[in-house]
C-alpha cells in the first residue's frame, strides 16, 4: 500500500524533459493531454486517436515529422 501518497500515472511514465519537448511540439499543457502524450509514447503498438479539436494530429505531425521517421498520414474516406 502506497499510505497516503498516490501514484501518478505521468511521473511514472514519462520525464519532465519529455513533456516539456510534446509542450514545444504542440501538445496542450493540461493534464488530460499530458497524459495521453504518455500512453501514445509507451504504447506497445498504434494507439487509437480520437481527436476532435486536431490537437493531437498537429501534435503529431511536429513530433514525427523528420525525414529518418518517415510518416505517413493516412485517413479514411
Amino acid at each position: 500500500m502506497l499510505g497516503d501518497a498516490e501514484a501518478d500515472p505521468v511521473k511514472i511514465l514519462a520525464t519532465s524533459a519529455a513533456v516539456a519537448q510534446w509542450n514545444a511540439d504542440r501538445l496542450p499543457s493540461d493534464q488530460v493531454s499530458t497524459e495521453n502524450g504518455c500512453i501514445v509514447n509507451t504504447s506497445a503498438r498504434w494507439p487509437l486517436i480520437i481527436d476532435p479539436q486536431l490537437q493531437g494530429i498537429a501534435w503529431l505531425r511536429n513530433k514525427e515529422s523528420g525525414e529518418e521517421r518517415n510518416l505517413q498520414i493516412v485517413r479514411l474516406g
